[in-house]
């Protein structure tokens, strides 16, 4: 950062909400071209999420993890009202997402905010399932009668693996934490009319675009009343914020995610400026809201301002992706080909590391 640069400050960005006909959703961090978060205050205030990452790069979010992903920023952040029966999806992992579509692929974790009484969660089979068994139920309309379903209660973590089938029904809000991804294959959508020739034919797309991803195993997946969760692509953390704490978030090699899922907040970093100018400024993170520290902001303090605070804490996991088209068991040289001694001094030096091995 140049030396009288402005420092980056924590974000909240305006809310974009889409209507579904089984409940709504609320996006609060997303970088997509359909959804591009905008930022609610501050003084880059209008600049969408999308306009940060083009212009302050791995400020955003970590050298390391700009290093990986580039100008995307990897996760997003939904609220999702449910209050019906959502559409049955799957979601590849990266690997088959980077090599079919050059984009990321998508993996899941819902906290459950509130459940009544007929809520339900469903995530991949009760049992193992062929997937000529999966077609035929598929055709048939029947692939509700075999999925793991079971009932979800406030504050479960509920973890959806890429390859998993899942959807959710009844009257439930969740916070939703996931990869930066559209690639969602809607395998089946209780609102699509029998007669909609169109959606029945996206149906038919999705399922041969996700048939050989989908996890035909029995599922071992359960709702977990835990404060910690970590999957290859993205780590989380429950905090009950019972009293002020102060995080030094170069602990996570780049930017972290709160989403306030009780209560309410104050997000207190200092503030830019000559050293006779610092002072502390805040930012209000109330329940169903979410804040993005950057990496550029070291340090911050998390005051509750209510009694009974919760936050979700959010950071990306770097995994890096074996490249499909490389075998590391190949031999390096060719044989019958010529490499003008080459080979022989690769041999040699094998040989000279065996026998350091050996004494």
């Amino acid at each position: 950062m140049k030396k009288n640069e402005k420092k980056l400050y924590p974000f909240i960005f305006d809310e974009t909400v889409i209507e579904r006909p089984w409940g709504r959703e609320v996006w609060t961090v997303a970088d997509m071209t359909f959804v591009d978060s905008v930022v609610a205050d501050g003084y880059l205030k209008g600049n969408s999420l999308s306009d940060l990452m083009e212009t302050y790069l791995e400020r955003m979010t970590g050298e390391k993890i700009y290093d990986f992903y580039g100008r995307q920023f990897p996760l997003m952040v939904k609220f999702v009202d449910v209050k019906g029966r959502s559409p049955l999806m799957v979601h590849p992992s990266d690997e088959i997402a980077v090599e079919r579509y050059d984009a990321l692929g998508k993996a899941e974790l819902w906290y459950v905010l509130s459940a009544e009484d007929d809520a339900r969660v469903s995530v991949g089979f009760e049992n193992d399932i062929t997937p000529s068994e999966f077609f035929e139920r598929f055709r048939e309309g029947k692939l509700e009668k075999v999925l793991h379903t079971f009932v979800p209660h406030k504050g479960d973590i509920i973890s959806i693996p890429p390859g998993y089938v899942h959807s959710a029904s009844g009257h439930m809000k969740l916070a939703a934490v996931m990869e930066s991804s559209d690639l969602d294959f809607i395998l089946l959508d209780h609102y699509d009319a029998p007669s909609d020739k169109e959606a029945s034919e996206n149906r038919q797309t999705a399922l041969s675009e996700a048939f050989d991803f989908i996890n035909y195993g029995k599922s071992d997946v359960k709702p977990l009343d835990a404060s910690s969760f970590s999957c290859p692509e993205f780590n989380a953390n429950v905090i009950s914020l019972a009293e002020p704490l102060k995080v030094r978030t170069d602990k996570f090699g780049g930017f972290v995610i709160y989403i306030c899922t009780e209560g309410e907040v104050s997000v207190q970093v200092m503030s830019t400026g000559s050293e006779t100018q610092e002072r502390m400024t805040e930012t209000v993170v109330g329940c169903g809201n979410a804040v993005m520290v950057p990496a550029d902001v070291q340090e911050v303090f998390l005051v509750p301002r209510d009694r009974n605070t919760v936050l979700v804490e959010a950071v990306p996991h770097l995994v890096e992706m074996p490249d499909s088209y490389i075998n590391p068991d190949t031999e390096p040289f060719l044989e019958g080909e010529d490499y003008e001694g080459l080979e022989d001094g690769l041999d040699e030096e094998s040989e000279e590391e065996s026998e350091e091995d050996f004494e």
